[in-house]
């Protein structure tokens, strides 16, 4: 469910990082400031849409959820993805005509295009979002074997327990009547 707190706190960080972005060109700001403003911009955009991904995933019911109805949880939904469908195709207009244009330096031994960077920003990007979901299946997959080693040891403790109760029960028994 799209949480409306998280949701408008990351659709504030992204306007804020996107404005950053904005102004750090106009100032001719340094290449290590204007790509902290974009990977901030990028990390509050990923998340946005991995919280959509989230909403996606559940299963559908028709309530009303912390006072959002369905429809206005999908009008939520639409509103960030055209907001941010608008900040990447301002932000390919800067690297391929703006102030980002002056990546493509670091493109291809100083040869690449302003396309050669923006695809460079992109699959780093997709590099990074690949590393951070199978960094969470990774964790996942460390949670769920923990959770089953503490089952199956409760299991195997609770057999030898009840082993032990048998072999001592049987031992009282026989000893019992013996005498």
């Amino acid at each position: 469910m799209l949480d409306p707190v998280s949701i408008t706190a990351l659709i504030a960080t992204a306007t804020t990082s996107f404005n950053a972005i904005k102004s750090a060109i106009a100032l001719g700001k340094d290449i290590t400031q204007t790509m902290q403003s974009v990977m901030t911009w990028a990390d509050s955009v990923d998340t946005l849409h991995e919280k959509l991904q989230e909403n996606k995933n559940k299963e559908k019911k028709f309530t009303v959820k912390n006072g959002h109805s369905e429809t206005a949880q999908v009008l939520d939904a639409m509103t960030i993805r055209l907001k941010t469908a608008d900040w990447e195709k301002q932000l390919k207009h800067e690297f391929l005509y703006g102030g980002l244009r002056r990546f493509s330096e670091i493109c291809n031994d100083g040869r690449g295009t302003t396309m050669d960077a923006y695809k460079e920003f992109h699959k780093l990007r997709r590099e990074l979002r690949a590393k951070k979901i199978r960094d969470r299946q990774e964790a996942r997959a460390k949670k769920q074997k923990l959770i089953n080693d503490v089952i199956n040891g409760t299991l195997i403790a609770s057999l030898i327990a009840l082993a032990i109760a048998i072999v001592y029960t049987a031992y009282y028994v026989i000893v019992e009547y013996q005498a």
